[in-house]
């Protein structure tokens, strides 16, 4: 049995994208025959077989880390 074929051996990853973009990425990933599963899965073999090309690619869509300490709220 591989990694892919048991859930318990590959936990859920925690990511939340923003809901308008999953559902407009979800119906363009629909509308050509994948899943979301199947695109999450592809992406991480494109990025272990070529990664600087990959990552580059992405990274005009990677959101800015926020710096410094979150403000208070009282």
């Amino acid at each position: 049995m591989t990694e892919r074929d048991d859930a318990h051996q590959t936990p859920g990853m925690l990511v939340r994208p923003d809901p308008h973009r999953r559902k407009a990425g979800e119906t363009e990933l629909r509308e050509r025959g994948w899943t979301m599963n199947d695109f999450v899965d592809a992406c991480l073999a494109l990025v272990a077989a070529n990664p600087d090309a990959m990552l580059r690619r992405l990274s005009q869509f990677r959101k800015p880390k926020p710096r410094g300490r979150p403000k208070k709220t009282t």
